[in-house]
């Protein structure tokens, strides 16, 4: 067995050394099907296609805010386009600059005063919007947004 073993393995290392010139076409061969359970034995367990699972989180949808710097969605504007469920928090010439605010028809926001969703709120925004978030002790406080 083990002479058998040894001249199998130095036949096989004397056929993968390179020979200059010559080339070599590999052909694969299929496996027959059961060759592994024939030579293995049962391994105790199947192996089945995976069920398609799904997703744990649905599609978020988008939505738009439109926002000013000015009362009465007066002033420098932009309107934003966001993802419903997610906090964003405005970036430097939008943070705390805000006085006018509205969202898109059957969308409602949240804005707080700190980044990242934190701190004091004016909820409940909906649809025309508000023309001036001083009404609410929030002008130019704005610092992050969340639309559902």
């Amino acid at each position: 067995m083990k002479l058998t073993l040894a001249t199998s393995v130095l036949i096989a290392l004397a056929n993968a050394v390179a020979v200059p010139g010559a080339t070599r076409k590999v052909t694969r061969i299929p496996v027959p099907e059961g060759y592994f359970e024939s030579h293995l034995g049962s391994v105790g367990f199947t192996v089945t296609p995976a069920e398609q699972r799904s997703p744990k989180l649905a599609a978020r949808a988008l939505t738009h805010f439109y926002a000013c710097v000015d009362s009465d969605f007066r002033g420098k504007c932009e309107s934003f386009t966001i993802n419903t469920g997610e906090c964003y928090s405005f970036n430097s010439d939008w943070n705390d600059a805000i006085t006018s605010i509205g969202p898109d028809k059957g969308t409602t926001c949240t804005i707080w005063y700190d980044w990242k969703c934190a701190g004091r709120t004016v909820d409940n925004i909906k649809d025309p919007g508000i023309y001036n978030l001083g009404d609410f002790n929030f002008n130019d406080a704005a610092s992050s947004i969340k639309c559902e």
